[in-house]
């Protein structure tokens, strides 16, 4: 093909129409990628990943588009599967509508919650990311508090319901200076401008619902500090529904269970919790003086290797504290090495007259089994141990420690 038409940029039908989801369009160039082809056209409907906005997907000539992006010279790439295009062949376009309309919703969503954020909490967005389920806005602030989040969600979903009528277009940046843009981009020649009703202003190139109504409903569902600025995570049209439902089903068999109201559940569970501690607490107390009765017994019933005393033992408990506590009280009366285990997690206490090195002795274990674990000269642990695999790791343990105490 002449070397002018590769200069030629790709028409972008989208921004005209964000409904057009069938056309049909002249191969300007294709070239081979791996097993797949990337075609550049003179007019496209297929939005290029761009502006935290994901692309489109769909086919030319009913060959599968896996991948639409955008070179230096505003030529949109179509990356398609198998298929032969040639340049001056015209082919049929066709956009997967239901990820069009979704990707619609959630990048109109995050203009009215950036906008929302501005007014109601002054926060202003630096960045944004939308992905197939949650999406994102970083903030510039560093805390906001619940009340303004709920005041946010509230102001946007307010817009929302309102049915606003959003509109593009194009504006000289002379023209703009009389506008409430929220940013100006720093590039040259005309912008193109969404304008959702009187509330917002964005100079933007992606796809956007024709009315605030098509959004259906906005959700933050959570944020956190980074660089100094807030990330919110938040929800758009069906996935902030199927949230809530989730959510809701969760809340309502909980409550069910508890036997409170919703709106009770924090501090039923409190409640609960406070009790659970407490009943471990005296649990682990108690154990511990059953030990320390049985604990003579045990040691005369222990193996000995020569003057070492090798004490293996599966404890009532997998709290890391109660096989501490015991495991220390064994190493801290006796010239002995103990091997407690439970669940798992595998404990090994060695006295300092044993001549055992614990923390060596478990992390040569770790690396023989592809386990984590480490510790000091006479305490060492891993954690994370398959049960099925417990006994066999045990039996290693116990070998190891004969080795070492035989030398």
């Amino acid at each position: 093909m002449p070397e002018g038409k590769n200069r030629i940029m790709t028409r972008k039908l989208y921004q005209d129409d964000a409904y057009l989801f069938v056309f049909t369009a002249e191969v300007l160039e294709c070239r081979a990628r791996d097993n797949e082809n990337e075609v550049i056209l003179d007019a496209t409907a297929f939005y290029p990943e761009s502006g935290g906005q994901l692309y489109d997907l769909g086919s030319l000539d009913n060959h599968a588009v896996v991948n639409v992006y955008e070179n230096d010279r505003e030529q949109i790439i179509h990356l398609v599967q198998d298929g032969v295009f040639r340049p001056g062949q015209t082919v049929a376009g066709k956009i997967d509508q239901a990820r069009r309309l979704d990707n619609m919703r959630k990048h109109t969503g995050q203009h009215i919650l950036s906008q929302a954020f501005v007014r109601a909490a002054d926060a202003r967005t630096v960045s944004s990311h939308l992905s197939d389920i949650e999406c994102t806005i970083e903030l510039a602030r560093e805390d906001l508090t619940p009340e303004d989040f709920d005041r946010v969600e509230s102001a946007a979903n307010d817009i929302v319901r309102q049915n606003l009528t959003v509109t593009t277009s194009w504006y000289d940046r002379e023209q703009l200076q009389t506008m409430p843009i929220r940013k100006i981009p720093n590039r040259e020649g005309r912008l193109r401008i969404v304008r959702i009703g009187d509330f917002d202003y964005t100079a933007c190139g992606g796809t956007h619902c024709g009315h605030t109504g098509e959004i259906g409903l906005i959700k933050i569902i959570g944020s956190a500090k980074i660089r100094g600025h807030i990330r919110v995570t938040f929800l758009v049209g069906q996935p902030a529904l199927t949230d809530y439902q989730q959510k809701h089903r969760t809340t309502a068999e909980l409550s069910a269970r508890l036997t409170c109201h919703h709106t009770d559940l924090v501090e039923v569970i409190e409640r609960k919790t406070d009790q659970i501690i407490s009943s471990r607490r005296e649990t682990a107390q108690l154990r511990n003086q059953l030990f320390e009765r049985e604990l003579p017994e045990i040691m005369n019933t222990a193996e000995k290797v020569g003057a070492v005393g090798l004490v293996v033992r599966e404890t009532g408990s997998d709290d890391m504290k109660v096989l501490k506590d015991q495991a220390l009280k064994i190493t801290g009366e006796y010239t002995a090495v103990a091997v407690l285990y439970a669940d798992d997690k595998l404990l090994v206490a060695s006295s300092k007259d044993s001549g055992l090195h614990a923390g060596d002795l478990i992390r040569h274990l770790a690396e023989r089994h592809d386990l984590k674990g480490g510790g000091n000269p006479v305490l060492a642990q891993c954690g994370g141990i398959d049960p099925a695999r417990m006994t066999d790791i045990v039996e290693s343990t116990v070998q190891l420690i004969r080795e070492r105490l035989d030398r």
